[in-house]
Protein backbone atom coordinates (compact mmCIF):
# COMPACT_ATOMS: atom_id res chain seq x y z
CA UNK A 1 0.00 0.00 0.00
CA UNK A 2 1.12 3.59 -0.79
CA UNK A 3 1.58 5.97 2.06
CA UNK A 4 -0.79 8.48 3.23
CA UNK A 5 0.75 11.62 1.65
CA UNK A 6 -0.50 11.09 -2.12
CA UNK A 7 0.78 14.49 -3.55
CA UNK A 8 3.01 12.56 -5.13
CA UNK A 9 -0.08 11.59 -7.78
CA UNK A 10 -0.33 13.38 -11.05
CA UNK A 11 -3.54 13.71 -12.85
CA UNK A 12 -5.73 10.52 -14.06
CA UNK A 13 -4.29 9.02 -16.90
CA UNK A 14 -7.60 6.27 -17.62
CA UNK A 15 -10.37 4.33 -16.44
CA UNK A 16 -9.80 0.65 -15.77
CA UNK A 17 -11.45 -1.64 -15.02
CA UNK A 18 -15.08 -2.10 -13.35
CA UNK A 19 -16.91 1.10 -13.92
CA UNK A 20 -19.29 0.68 -11.04
CA UNK A 21 -19.84 -2.19 -8.67
CA UNK A 22 -20.95 -3.80 -5.39
CA UNK A 23 -18.66 -5.19 -2.96
CA UNK A 24 -20.49 -4.84 -0.17
CA UNK A 25 -24.05 -5.09 1.51
CA UNK A 26 -24.82 -5.83 5.07
CA UNK A 27 -23.59 -5.16 8.64
CA UNK A 28 -20.92 -3.08 9.81
CA UNK A 29 -18.78 -5.77 11.38
CA UNK A 30 -18.59 -7.60 7.85
CA UNK A 31 -17.47 -4.72 6.21
CA UNK A 32 -14.89 -3.28 8.93
CA UNK A 33 -13.64 -6.94 8.73
CA UNK A 34 -14.07 -8.09 5.31
CA UNK A 35 -10.88 -7.98 2.50
CA UNK A 36 -12.66 -7.40 -1.34
CA UNK A 37 -11.04 -8.08 -4.50
CA UNK A 38 -11.19 -5.78 -7.11
CA UNK A 39 -10.39 -7.04 -11.03
CA UNK A 40 -8.58 -4.62 -13.17
CA UNK A 41 -7.85 -6.77 -15.80
CA UNK A 42 -6.88 -10.38 -16.42
CA UNK A 43 -3.17 -10.32 -14.96
CA UNK A 44 -4.31 -7.83 -12.09
CA UNK A 45 -6.36 -7.92 -9.34
CA UNK A 46 -6.25 -5.67 -6.62
CA UNK A 47 -7.29 -6.09 -2.70
CA UNK A 48 -8.75 -3.44 -0.63
CA UNK A 49 -9.58 -4.54 3.21
CA UNK A 50 -12.87 -2.23 4.32
CA UNK A 51 -11.24 -0.62 7.27
CA UNK A 52 -8.38 0.47 4.54
CA UNK A 53 -11.64 2.20 2.18
CA UNK A 54 -13.17 4.17 5.55
CA UNK A 55 -9.33 6.41 6.09
CA UNK A 56 -9.26 8.61 2.93
CA UNK A 57 -12.18 10.71 2.11
CA UNK A 58 -12.53 12.44 -1.31
CA UNK A 59 -12.26 16.26 -0.60
CA UNK A 60 -10.25 16.16 2.22
CA UNK A 61 -7.38 17.79 0.90
CA UNK A 62 -4.72 15.29 1.05
CA UNK A 63 -4.68 14.76 -2.71
CA UNK A 64 -3.85 17.56 -5.18
CA UNK A 65 -6.62 20.11 -5.95
CA UNK A 66 -6.50 19.17 -9.70
CA UNK A 67 -6.58 15.37 -9.04
CA UNK A 68 -9.40 15.63 -6.81
CA UNK A 69 -11.50 17.62 -9.28
CA UNK A 70 -10.49 15.52 -12.55
CA UNK A 71 -11.62 12.25 -10.20
CA UNK A 72 -14.87 13.37 -9.15
CA UNK A 73 -15.76 14.67 -12.84
CA UNK A 74 -14.96 11.75 -14.61
CA UNK A 75 -16.83 9.66 -11.82
CA UNK A 76 -19.46 11.99 -12.10
CA UNK A 77 -19.81 12.59 -8.48
CA UNK A 78 -22.11 15.46 -6.83
CA UNK A 79 -19.88 17.95 -4.98
CA UNK A 80 -21.49 18.10 -1.24
CA UNK A 81 -20.40 20.10 2.01
CA UNK A 82 -17.06 18.22 2.99
CA UNK A 83 -16.40 16.07 -0.35
CA UNK A 84 -18.21 14.02 -2.82
CA UNK A 85 -21.37 11.87 -2.91
CA UNK A 86 -21.35 9.01 -5.37
CA UNK A 87 -23.91 5.91 -5.33
CA UNK A 88 -26.93 6.17 -2.98
CA UNK A 89 -25.45 9.92 -2.34
CA UNK A 90 -22.98 7.97 0.20
CA UNK A 91 -20.01 9.68 1.10
CA UNK A 92 -16.88 8.62 -1.17
CA UNK A 93 -13.34 7.44 -0.36
CA UNK A 94 -10.33 6.23 -2.45
CA UNK A 95 -7.78 4.16 -1.87
CA UNK A 96 -4.51 4.24 -3.70
CA UNK A 97 -2.48 0.66 -4.70
CA UNK A 98 0.43 0.27 -6.62
CA UNK A 99 0.59 -3.20 -8.89
CA UNK A 100 2.78 -4.43 -11.61
CA UNK A 101 4.46 -1.11 -11.58
CA UNK A 102 1.34 0.91 -12.05
CA UNK A 103 -0.10 3.48 -9.77
CA UNK A 104 -4.08 2.82 -9.68
CA UNK A 105 -6.40 5.06 -7.51
CA UNK A 106 -9.90 3.54 -6.37
CA UNK A 107 -12.61 5.47 -5.56
CA UNK A 108 -15.55 4.02 -3.11
CA UNK A 109 -19.09 4.91 -2.06
CA UNK A 110 -19.29 3.78 1.21
CA UNK A 111 -21.66 4.19 4.28
CA UNK A 112 -25.06 3.04 6.06
CA UNK A 113 -27.89 2.73 3.59
CA UNK A 114 -30.63 1.46 5.79
CA UNK A 115 -30.13 1.16 9.67
CA UNK A 116 -27.82 -1.44 10.04
CA UNK A 117 -27.09 -2.04 6.58
CA UNK A 118 -23.77 -0.84 5.14
CA UNK A 119 -22.57 -0.94 1.49
CA UNK A 120 -19.14 -0.26 -0.62
CA UNK A 121 -19.89 0.54 -4.12
CA UNK A 122 -17.10 0.73 -5.80
CA UNK A 123 -17.20 3.61 -7.88
CA UNK A 124 -14.20 3.18 -10.30
CA UNK A 125 -10.62 2.49 -10.86
CA UNK A 126 -8.10 4.89 -12.66
CA UNK A 127 -4.34 4.43 -13.52
CA UNK A 128 -2.71 7.59 -12.30
CA UNK A 129 0.80 8.65 -13.61
CA UNK A 130 3.49 9.39 -11.50
CA UNK A 131 3.45 13.29 -10.52
CA UNK A 132 7.12 13.18 -11.46
CA UNK A 133 6.51 12.26 -14.62
CA UNK A 134 4.64 14.95 -15.33
CA UNK A 135 7.28 17.56 -14.43
CA UNK A 136 9.41 16.14 -17.44
CA UNK A 137 9.44 18.36 -20.67
CA UNK A 138 9.41 16.51 -23.57
CA UNK A 139 12.40 17.17 -25.95
CA UNK A 140 11.18 18.10 -29.56
CA UNK A 141 11.75 15.12 -32.11
CA UNK A 142 13.43 17.33 -34.34
CA UNK A 143 15.28 20.63 -33.58
CA UNK A 144 14.26 22.23 -36.93
CA UNK A 145 10.93 21.21 -38.40
CA UNK A 146 11.60 19.62 -41.60
CA UNK A 147 10.26 21.64 -44.56
CA UNK A 148 8.38 20.76 -47.77
CA UNK A 149 9.21 22.31 -50.78
CA UNK A 150 5.83 23.84 -52.74
CA UNK A 151 6.22 23.99 -56.26
CA UNK A 152 4.38 26.62 -58.31
CA UNK A 153 2.86 24.55 -61.15
CA UNK A 154 1.62 22.03 -58.79
CA UNK A 155 -2.32 21.62 -58.23
CA UNK A 156 -4.10 19.60 -55.41
CA UNK A 157 -5.70 16.30 -56.02
CA UNK A 158 -9.35 15.90 -55.88
CA UNK A 159 -10.85 13.31 -54.62
CA UNK A 160 -11.53 10.37 -56.28
CA UNK A 161 -15.55 10.64 -56.54
CA UNK A 162 -15.26 14.51 -57.72
CA UNK A 163 -12.96 13.44 -60.39
CA UNK A 164 -15.39 11.14 -61.60
CA UNK A 165 -18.10 13.16 -61.38
CA UNK A 166 -16.58 16.21 -63.10
CA UNK A 167 -15.57 13.53 -65.78
CA UNK A 168 -18.70 11.99 -66.75
CA UNK A 169 -20.43 13.49 -69.85
CA UNK A 170 -23.67 13.80 -70.47
CA UNK A 171 -24.82 10.45 -71.68
CA UNK A 172 -22.86 9.44 -68.68
CA UNK A 173 -19.85 7.85 -69.76
CA UNK A 174 -16.66 8.44 -68.23
CA UNK A 175 -13.48 9.88 -70.41
CA UNK A 176 -9.89 10.68 -68.50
Amino acid sequence: MMSHDHRILGLPARRVGPRSLELFDGPFDGLADGRFPVRINARTTLEVAGAEVLEDRLGDGRLEPGLEEALAHRAKLRSVEGGYAGHFHLPVYYVADHAGGVDYLMLFACGEWDPGRYLLQLEGVWKVRAGEAKAKVEEPRYLNPPIRLAVASETPKQPWWLRLRLGRDRKGTLRF
